[in-house]
C-alpha cells in the first residue's frame, strides 16, 4: 500500500504538464490562428486566455524563419494588439512580395 506517494503515467494522447489532449491543443491552436481574437477562441474551447496564447505561440514558432538580410523595399506599420510589451506592435513586411518579415512586440526605437 502506497500512502502519500505520487506517481505519474505517460499517456500518448496528453503532453506532459498539460490537461487537454494533444488533438484539443492542436485544434485550439489552429482556431487561434484563424480567429479574430484569442478571447473568442478561449470562449469556444472553454479554455483560458493564456492557454490560447501558448497554443498560438507553439504552433507559430514552426512557421517563423530567420531573416538574414532585408529586401530593398520594406513596409512598416503599427497595429493595436495590447500585449505586456505595449499597446501597439510593429509589423515589417517585404514591400514587393508582401511577405511578413517580422512582428516586433512594441513600436519603440530600441
Amino acid at each position: 500500500m502506497c500512502i502519500g506517494k505520487r506517481f505519474s503515467e505517460s499517456k500518448s494522447f496528453v503532453s506532459r504538464y498539460k490537461r487537454g489532449s494533444i488533438e484539443w491543443f492542436l485544434a485550439l491552436s489552429i482556431h487561434a490562428i484563424k480567429s479574430r481574437s484569442f478571447k473568442k477562441t478561449s470562449e469556444i474551447f472553454r479554455g483560458s486566455y493564456t492557454t490560447v496564447i501558448r497554443g498560438f505561440d507553439e504552433l507559430s514558432k514552426k512557421e517563423i524563419n530567420q531573416v538574414t538580410a532585408l529586401p530593398k523595399v520594406i513596409a512598416i506599420d503599427e497595429y493595436k494588439g495590447d500585449t505586456q510589451a505595449g499597446k501597439y506592435q510593429l509589423i515589417i513586411v517585404n514591400g514587393k512580395t508582401r511577405k511578413l518579415i517580422d512582428i516586433l512586440p512594441n513600436r519603440r526605437k530600441k
